[in-house]
């Protein structure tokens, strides 16, 4: 069990932050936190829902290019070199690590921020509702 307070400590201090898909292969919600906090986000495979504003590879986060098990997380269906590998190559990579956090501290503060996801209600209540 860790602390909340440490758990962002660690993840705000991190060079890369590792992150596996949510329940049902969805984008887990630590992403926002990630988002907010401009990490670097490494993600095991190419995650399966689109954001009105889509995450981008290599943009928001560097993916592993795992192919996602049939059923879900079965061990012995990854391939835990590809992830490793991809791994050493984003930490030995300083200018996309910046680009990276970049780029979410900006997604975060156009389209995930409280009051950009607001304005996005707002904006499209009127189609949501038809």
């Amino acid at each position: 069990h860790m602390h909340p307070r440490e758990l962002w400590r660690r993840m705000g201090s991190s060079r890369i932050v590792f992150l596996r898909a949510g329940r049902c292969l969805c984008i887990p919600w630590r992403m926002i936190d990630l988002l907010a906090m401009g990490s670097c986000v490494v993600y095991d495979a190419l995650p399966f829902p689109q954001w009105p504003v889509p995450l981008k590879s290599m943009e928001n986060f560097v993916e592993c290019q795992e192919n996602w098990p049939v059923n879900g997380y079965e061990g012995d269906a990854w391939d835990y070199e590809a992830i490793r590998s991809t791994i050493e190559v984003v930490l030995r990579d300083k200018g996309l690590q910046d680009r990276i956090r970049s780029n979410n501290a900006v997604y975060f503060d156009k389209h995930a921020s409280p009051d950009a996801v607001a304005r996005y209600v707002m904006d499209n209540l009127s189609e949501m509702v038809q």
